[in-house]
């Protein structure tokens, strides 16, 4: 019985270990596995926080996209509307042309080459061109208005107009007009 009872005795004692030793591991373990789901879990918050950042930003590079997109365009459609110093007398033709079939006579038309205006660019340039026409007031102003329209755009800035004093009914205008010139480099 001695026997027995110290056998048992024993038994508790490893039962007892091994329980104790089980629950020391299992708390180590447990302990572990829980500082490492709170590393994990704060990753993955820290993962939502960066995507959820990057989608709100996508949404305004997006954003962004479009505008550059549509400010290219309207680049592209502008550039195609300067001219080049070799297209000016080019310019100056179709202007004059606009204003006959208007009924307007075109007196002068000098481009302002010695002075051009002082917004200067990359490259680019406003050129002033100096008109002198003659013509009916009203179809003066509705070709005026119209100059914008041109292929290569021009917008007039400064203008005199004065009774023609020979012909009833016309008016002498002396006006200004600017273009935007792409200047030819010393490379080119």
């Amino acid at each position: 019985m001695n026997r027995l009872k110290k056998q048992i005795q024993w038994l508790i004692f490893i039962l007892l270990g091994s329980i104790s030793s089980l629950s020391i591991f299992y708390g180590i373990f447990i302990l572990n596995y829980n500082e490492k789901a709170q590393t994990l879990q704060a990753q993955i918050t820290n993962y939502h926080t960066v995507i959820d950042y990057f989608n709100q930003n996508t949404h305004a590079l997006e954003h962004y996209q479009q505008s550059v997109d549509s400010l290219t365009h309207i680049k592209d459609s502008l550039v195609t509307r300067i001219a080049t110093e070799d297209q000016l007398p080019q310019v100056l033709e179709q202007t004059a042309r606009l204003f006959q079939r208007q009924g307007v006579q075109v007196l002068a038309a000098t481009p302002d080459v010695n002075r051009p205006a002082p917004v200067q660019t990359n490259g680019y340039s406003q050129l002033p061109l100096n008109w002198k026409i003659k013509g009916n007031f009203l179809a003066i102003a509705a070709t005026l208005e119209q100059l914008e329209r041109l292929p290569i755009q021009q917008w007039p800035v400064t203008w005199q107009f004065q009774r023609d004093l020979k012909t009833p009914g016309k008016v002498l205008v002396e006006f200004q007009s600017r273009i935007w010139l792409k200047r030819k480099s010393n490379n080119e």
